[in-house]
């Protein structure tokens, strides 16, 4: 049995360049892993390919990351007859924008090759390979989920599988979950409908983007808080905000309660405020839940930290 933790990630800055001709969107995203994580183990049984995930009983199994993955390294190995059990142990909110089915898949693609290819035939290429055809975000969980670590932070660009490390922070995160669900899919429909003939090749905006991008890679890579807080932002928030104002009305909270600036991660639903210490943090979270009316339905607030 081989197990990995699947860290979550946060978006620290996240650009839709536009919409490609193969259907997918164009993007660059500063994206860091957090001390959040699901647990991956994945062991050897006598036949078939099993995912075991009591926190997601109505999910089929086929539609899990972590079996399309498991799937997809077996289709490259030639492996006996032997079968493969998955069990997840989820930490990470589905639909938060967290990442954690793209984290879980490339738990499972590491696991399977420590299990199968003792020998090291697998390389972290190879693998990468795989993990931009299960999803865009597998690619930089590779890096992360890895032991040790080859990344904690990384500029991802493309469809979100090209991935460059960068380095900066750490940085205290207070992370407010909402009781919503954002599909992916359905986020991206949104900014197609309020961007309708963006193609990415032709975007005139994209200087402007570029711009925001750097800004944000400059901050964290000084390890700057203040900075940082001012210069987060994710091209997901006014489409989604405008289905879930309660994402809106976090956003400004976290902010009142003294955080140094505050942003939707993903897809959303979670929204994070930038602290400078665990201290800060604790300070945050308490004067937000002052601040926040019970009907927008909060489930958590965590104090996170990015790895480093």
């Amino acid at each position: 049995m081989v197990k990995y933790n699947a860290f979550a990630k946060v978006n620290l800055g996240l650009s839709i360049v536009g919409k490609r001709q193969d259907g997918y969107h164009e993007i660059e995203t500063l994206m860091v892993a957090v001390d959040l994580f699901d647990v991956v183990e994945v062991k050897e049984t006598s036949q078939g390919l099993t995912v075991i995930c009591p926190d997601l009983p109505d999910v089929p199994e086929d539609c899990n990351l972590a079996y399309r993955a498991a799937k997809r390294f077996i289709g490259e190995e030639t492996y006996g007859t032997n079968g493969f059990e998955i069990r997840l142990t989820k930490s990470i909110p589905v639909g938060s924008g967290l990442g954690g089915g793209s984290s879980d898949a490339a738990a499972v693609l590491l696991a399977m090759r420590d299990l199968i290819c003792s020998g090291g035939r697998k390389t972290i290429d190879d693998l990468t390979h795989m993990a931009s055809e299960i999803g865009s975000d597998v690619p930089f969980f590779l890096g992360a989920n890895s032991n040790p670590s080859l990344w904690n932070a990384a500029l991802c660009r493309g469809r979100g599988e090209k991935v460059e490390e960068v380095k900066g922070g750490p940085f205290w995160l207070v992370t407010v979950f909402p009781q919503l669900s954002v599909g992916t899919r359905w986020a991206y429909n949104q900014w197609d409908i309020l961007n309708p003939s963006c193609d990415y090749k032709t975007h005139v905006t994209y200087g402007e983007k570029r711009y925001k991008i750097d800004k944000a890679l400059d901050a964290f890579s000084q390890g700057n808080p203040e900075m940082l807080g001012e210069a987060v932002f994710n091209d997901f928030e006014m489409p989604v905000g405008n289905f879930y104002p309660e994402i809106c009305v976090i956003k400004d909270a976290l902010v009142l309660a003294g955080a140094y600036g505050a942003c939707m991660t993903g897809s959303g639903s979670a929204v994070y405020g930038i602290c400078d210490s665990f201290e800060h943090g604790v300070a945050v979270k308490q004067r937000f839940l002052e601040l926040v009316p019970n009907k927008i339905g909060i489930v958590d607030v965590k104090i996170l930290k990015t790895r480093g």
